[in-house]
C-alpha cells in the first residue's frame, strides 16, 4: 500500500487531511494547526476528533503494555497477536478495538452511525501507523520489532482487504 493510499484513508479521520492530498485545494498545517484551534477553543471535541484522539491513545498504550510484557519476560509476539486479531475484525457496524481497551465514546454509535463501516478502515490505519512508529523505535530488538511491525502490517491488510482503499 502505497503512502498516498494510506493517507486517503487517515483523511476519513482527519478531513484536514485533505488538503495535503488535493493540492487544489488551500494548504492548512494540519499538524500545528489542530491542536492550536483545539487549545483556542475549550469545547468538546466533535466526535471524528475524538476518535482519532482515542484510536492514538489506545494503540500507544497496546504498545506500551507489549514492551511491559517483554520486559517481564513473556513474549511480546502472542499478546500482539491477539490483539491484532481483535483490532483487525471487520463487524459491520462497529468499529474495530482491541476488546480489554475501552471503546471510545457512547456505546452507541451515535453521529458517527451511518459512517462508522467507512471509518473502520481509516482507524486501523492510523493504529498501523502508531505501531510502525514503535516498530522503528525499537530497531535494536528484533523480536519487539518484529512483533510491531507484524501488527501493523495485519492492520494494513486488514484495511484494504482487496489492496484498493
Amino acid at each position: 500500500m502505497s503512502a498516498f493510499d494510506l493517507l486517503r484513508l487517515l483523511a476519513r479521520l482527519n478531513p484536514q487531511l485533505e488538503d495535503a492530498l488535493h493540492p487544489h485545494l488551500p494548504l492548512v498545517a494540519v499538524a500545528a494547526g489542530r491542536a492550536d484551534l483545539v487549545a483556542l477553543n475549550p469545547q468538546p471535541l466533535p466526535p471524528l476528533e475524538l476518535l482519532r484522539v482515542a484510536v492514538a491513545q489506545t494503540a500507544r498504550s497496546v504498545a506500551d503494555t507489549a514492551i511491559a510484557v517483554q520486559a517481564g519476560g513473556r513474549q511480546v509476539g502472542p499478546f500482539l497477536a491477539q490483539i491484532a486479531d481483535e483490532w483487525c475484525g471487520t463487524t459491520p457496524g462497529t468499529i474495530p478495538w482491541p476488546r480489554r481497551w475501552p471503546r471510545p465514546g457512547p456505546p452507541d454509535p451515535g453521529p458517527l452511525g451511518p459512517e462508522i463501516d467507512r471509518l473502520a478502515p481509516a482507524v486501523q490505519v492510523q493504529a498501523a501507523l502508531v505501531f510502525r512508529l514503535y516498530a522503528e523505535a525499537a530497531a535494536g530488538d528484533e523480536e519487539l520489532a518484529g512483533a510491531f511491525g507484524a501488527l501493523a502490517d495485519r492492520l494494513e491488510q486488514a484495511a484494504t482487504p482487496s489492496g484498493s482503499t
